[in-house]
C-alpha cells in the first residue's frame, strides 16, 4: 500500500472541496500554505485539527477588483463550531505571504454589492440564541476587514417563516403538530392562553438534528427556551393573550420534529 504523504492527503482533501483535474496539484500547495499561515495567525486551530485532512474548507471568492483570488476558510472543527455558527477566515495573498484580512464567526456568509478601498463590503448572520440573528457588515479599511455596528433581528418579529394558529380538538388541551424547519427557514406555533394557566412543551427530534423552541409572551410575559435535549418543559404562563412557539433548527440541515403542547 502506498504512504499517504501529506501532500497526498491535502490534494485528497482539496479534490473533495470541488478542485479537480490540472488544478488539483496547485490547490494543494495553496492549502499547504493557508494552512501552514492560519496556524500562525491562529494558534487556537492547532488544537482543533483532525486527524486526518485539513481543518477548514476553502472556498474562492472574489472580493477585490485589483486581482486575487481571496479564500474563504470555514472551520470543520467541532471544537471551532458551535450548533449553528463557524469560525471563518478570509485570506489574501500579500508580497511575502498570505494576509489574513477578515476574521469573523457565523453561518452565512454573503459578499456586498458596494465597494470600501477596492474590496467588496461583506455580510455574515450569526445567531447567539434560537430567536435572534445577528448580522454583521465589515467594511475594507485598506489593510483588514473591520465591522460596522451589529443588527439584531428577533427572529418573531422578522417576519421570516411561518406561522400557524393552534386550535384544540373540542373538550381537549393538549395537541401534537409536526413540522420541518431549518436554520434559516422556522415555524410559529400562536395560541391563545390566560394567566396562571399551566404550559407544558415537548419537542420529538427524531434525527437528533438539534431543535430549539423559544416561547415568546404576551407583554408582560417573559421568553423561554426549551431544546430538543430536554425532555419536557413546564412553564406557570404570568399573563393573558397570545403566545408563539418558535421552533428552529440549530443546525445548518433540514430537521423534521413533532412538538406536544398542553395548556390546562
Amino acid at each position: 500500500m502506498a504512504k499517504l504523504t501529506l501532500g497526498n492527503l491535502l490534494a485528497l482533501s482539496i479534490i473533495a472541496f470541488g478542485f479537480t483535474g490540472a488544478h488539483a496539484a496547485l490547490q494543494a500547495g495553496t492549502a499547504d500554505e493557508l494552512l501552514k499561515q492560519l496556524r500562525k495567525d491562529v494558534p487556537d486551530v492547532l488544537d482543533c485539527e483532525p486527524e486526518h485532512g485539513l481543518p477548514f474548507n476553502a472556498e474562492e471568492v472574489h472580493l477585490s477588483t485589483e486581482g486575487g483570488p481571496q479564500y474563504l476558510l470555514t472551520s470543520t472543527s467541532d471544537c471551532m463550531c458551535g450548533q449553528v455558527n463557524c469560525s471563518e477566515w478570509v485570506y489574501r495573498r500579500g508580497p511575502k505571504k498570505w494576509e489574513l484580512i477578515l476574521e469573523t464567526q457565523g453561518y452565512q456568509f454573503t459578499p456586498r454589492a458596494a465597494f470600501h478601498h477596492g474590496y467588496r463590503d461583506v455580510e455574515t448572520r450569526s445567531r447567539d440564541n434560537a430567536a435572534r440573528v445577528d448580522t454583521l457588515v465589515y467594511m475594507f479599511d485598506g489593510q483588514v476587514y473591520r465591522a460596522a455596528p451589529a443588527r439584531q433581528s428577533d427572529a418573531q418579529a422578522s417576519g421570516s417563516g411561518r406561522t400557524h394558529r393552534v386550535q384544540f380538538s373540542p373538550g381537549t388541551s393538549s395537541i401534537q403538530l409536526q413540522g420541518s424547519v431549518s436554520v434559516l427557514d422556522a415555524e410559529r406555533w400562536t395560541i391563545g392562553a390566560r394567566k396562571a394557566q399551566t404550559m407544558r412543551l415537548s419537542v420529538l427530534d427524531p434525527e437528533n438534528s438539534g431543535i430549539a423552541l423559544t416561547l415568546l409572551g404576551p407583554p408582560g410575559g417573559s421568553r423561554r427556551k426549551l431544546t430538543s435535549s430536554e425532555s419536557r418543559w413546564e412553564y406557570i404562563l404570568p399573563a393573558t393573550g397570545t403566545y408563539t412557539v418558535l421552533v428552529e433548527s440549530l443546525r445548518k440541515g433540514p430537521a423534521t420534529y413533532t412538538l406536544s403542547i398542553d395548556v390546562r
